[in-house]
């Protein structure tokens, strides 16, 4: 039912190119609709490769590159693109049993695989086994055919019903396994939907055919099918394209049989009684034979699911989910996208196909892990290189930039007769031959000012500080098969990106991950000794998730363990400590419950304990459970506006005079380093008040987008 859009977009594709001197600005009806019976011609199977079993009307055929196709996508040297023995995948159509939504994808599936499509006649009366057969036919004649070919069945809407169905049916009776499947919008969420009414309902319409043609006026059926089709198809972009095609048109020169002609495409491609069919046979029989049972079984077979997030007629996004959770499958979830979510301009299906991991079928990560087994295992405390400066750039203005024109920061460093200044000149240089540093902080609320550390060290001083982090932020970091990346990889396979997107950055990596690539690791007594070791700074919060989800008054509080560990680890390794006492982000927020007032509460704060109690603990003295992973309720508070937040890196303590072993000089030490930060909190919150943007946040921020550059706060002489 939505073969007549592909056709519609591809028109309105082509009004947005510039105009020429041979460019009309409009186009007319009877070009829209000769533009109609062309793609159909075009999608009718070369007679020399079709085959065809005991239903005749039941067709596979093979598509040819086209000679005039560009191919866009990009793969490394090792492709199969100009190889005869290249990887099969057969297409399965929707509804309308052409595949018309899928034919902009076959020029490019063609030229890096044999790529068959399965065509289905408009009267046909299969049932849905009966085509289930003849696809398992079709496969085990080309097996036969092909000794050891890989077949990978790409199953679009009611193909993506079909797929399932044929791969159970080659693994249990025939012993077949498939390569791969591509599950494209499935209609396995069939029973999420109300279509088992609204199909049926849609065909009766049939009925009011004849007088229509008398009148010579469109059916209702044709009518009816394609206002459903426009509400529930095409997703807001393709809409608007849509309709730019058709305001193109002059409406003067729409003459009655052409409008007819054009709404009876409909009627002939796909006839009411051919949908009455397809609906009750196909895709309500299909969705109660292939059940969750079964499809758990097919585990086994890598399976990638795309899926438009805002389709309307299916609810794919959440059956994406569903099949990730079953089958184990790769998901890709395109943003903005409906039911026709092969649009070109959105999702590149060769490259998705090319660069799944679990199907693989150019075998480019095996072959690329097979590459890497041979090498040195990675090791995070000494391999890790900090990006690229342009990565650095980009990752602060995607990732911290928008903190610091709501929080305003300001940095001061003290030297080391504890006088303050304005800037990080006075932190201890970092050059060959130096000793290392640790920096020891107070976490903020939910640590939300680590990214503001990190970059301000980095663009003001060049100076890295590797993070120790909660074991939780590094749960399922990266797969030992995500660490293989190929050569000319695309940040997002699969998705077709007309620009830098932010969001598609930051989807991709996520916070976790961009923690790992600037060089945090999980907070260990090892990786903390074997980074000091390797004369690497470090960056540690010893009051852990206590400060971080911190109760009402306790944002300047320090909540460490009595243990003087980390300062005799420093001391043994002779590195330099320098306290950093942060304030302020704690004033953006109302804590309206601390986390331990939220475990007391009746039905509710059960579940939320037992939650916390399934988290990792951090320290490795503790056990999972010991440490409350909640954080507050909280509210923003809007009115006033976000605090300004001020850092400032205490006086270094020269440790290469302490020894590690004298444990009373080391406890005297990491007394001092609680007090110096303890003196941060406290020379900035009687400093706070004489900042002139204290008391008008939102004048603050309103006046730095204006200016662009920081309003000025306290002079420095204020902490001094």
């Amino acid at each position: 039912m939505r073969n007549i859009l592909p056709v519609l977009l591809a028109l309105g594709q082509q009004q947005e190119a510039p105009p020429s001197t041979t460019t009309k600005l409009t186009t007319s009806y009877t070009d829209v609709i000769s533009q109609f019976q062309k793609v159909y011609d075009d999608m009718k199977p070369d007679p020399a490769t079709v085959q065809s079993f005991s239903v005749p009307s039941i067709q596979f055929s093979m598509v040819q590159p086209s000679s005039s196709s560009i191919t866009t996508t990009t793969i490394d040297d090792n492709s199969n693109k100009n190889k005869t023995n290249k990887p099969m995948a057969l297409y399965l159509p929707g509804l309308d049993g052409r595949g018309i939504s899928g034919a902009s994808q076959f020029d490019d599936l063609s030229e890096m695989f044999d790529l068959w499509r399965m065509t289905v006649d408009v009267q046909d009366t299969s049932t849905f086994s009966e085509l289930a057969n003849q696809v398992v036919e079709f496969i085990r004649l080309q097996q036969q055919q092909q000794e050891n070919v890989e077949i990978t069945l790409l199953g679009e809407s009611f193909g993506g019903l079909l797929a399932p169905m044929v791969a159970l049916k080659l693994k249990n009776n025939h012993g077949i396994q498939l390569k791969g499947m591509v599950l494209i919008n499935p209609a396995t969420s069939f029973d999420d939907t109300n279509w088992d009414q609204l199909g049926p309902l849609l065909s009766y319409l049939r009925v009011f055919r004849r007088p229509s043609q008398q009148l010579q006026l469109p059916t209702p059926y044709s009518v009816l099918g394609g206002v459903m089709l426009s509400a529930l198809i095409p997703d807001a972009n393709q809409l608007q394209r849509l309709l730019q095609t058709i305001l193109n048109v002059p409406l003067n020169e729409i003459p009655l049989d052409a409008m007819k002609q054009g709404f009876d495409i409909l009627e002939t491609q796909l006839p009411p009684e051919t949908v009455y069919h397809r609906v009750s046979e196909w895709m309500l029989v299909g969705s109660q034979l292939v059940t969750e049972k079964r499809l758990k079984s097919l585990v086994e077979i890598p399976t990638l699911v795309i899926a438009g997030k805002e389709d309307a007629f299916l609810p794919s996004a959440k059956e994406a989910r569903r099949l990730e959770k079953l089958m184990q499958a790769e998901t890709i979830i395109v943003e903005g996208a409906g039911h026709f979510v092969l649009d070109p301009t959105r999702v590149n299906l060769t490259e998705a196909l090319i660069y799944s991991r679990k199907i693989d079928p150019l075998h480019l990560y095996e072959k690329a892990k097979q590459q890497q087994a041979t090498k040195k295992k990675y090791d995070m405390i000494t391999d890790w290189r900090l990006p690229s400066p342009e990565e650095i750039k980009q990752t602060i203005a995607d990732n911290v930039e928008s903190n610091r024109q709501l929080t305003s920061p300001v940095f001061f460093s003290t030297s080391t007769e504890g006088k303050r200044f304005k800037g990080l000149g006075q932190l201890p240089s970092t050059s060959d031959g130096q000793n290392p540093i640790v920096f020891v902080a107070n976490h903020q609320l939910f640590g939300l000012d680590l990214g503001l550390i990190i970059a301000q060290l980095l663009e003001e001083r060049n100076m890295t500080a590797r993070g120790l982090g909660h074991p939780i932020l590094f749960n399922n970091n990266f797969t030992k098969d995500e660490l293989v990346v190929l050569p000319n990889q695309p940040a997002t396979p699969g998705l077709v990106t007309h620009h830098d997107d932010k969001q598609l950055r930051q989807r991709q990596g996520g916070q976790n991950r961009l923690f790992t690539k600037f060089g945090a690791v999980p907070v260990t007594p090892r990786n903390y000794y074997r980074l000091l070791q390797s004369g690497q700074n470090v960056l540690l919060f010893p009051g852990g998730v206590r400060e971080t989800f911190h109760g009402p008054d306790e944002a300047h509080k320090l909540f460490w363990q009595p243990e003087a560990d980390f300062v005799r680890t420093a001391v043994k390794l002779n590195a330099t400590i320098v306290p950093l006492s942060s304030v302020g982000l704690a004033d953006s927020f109302d804590i309206l419950l601390s986390n331990r007032q939220l475990v007391e509460l009746p039905i509710v704060g059960e579940n939320l304990r037992n939650v916390s109690q399934r988290t990792i603990a951090a320290r490795f003295d503790q056990q999972a459970g010991d440490e409350l992973f909640l954080p507050p309720l909280f509210f923003p508070k809007v009115v006033e506006g976000p605090a300004r937040q001020y850092f400032v890196f205490g006086k270094p303590f020269d440790t290469s005079h302490y020894s590690h072993k004298d444990t009373d000089k080391c406890r005297d030490l990491y007394q001092a380093v609680q007090s110096e930060l303890n003196r941060g909190f406290d020379d900035v919150l009687e400093a706070r008040p004489k900042d002139p943007s204290h008391a008008n946040r939102w004048g603050r921020v309103l006046q730095e987008r204006l200016l662009q550059k920081p309003v000025p706060t306290f002079g420095v002489d204020e902490l001094n």
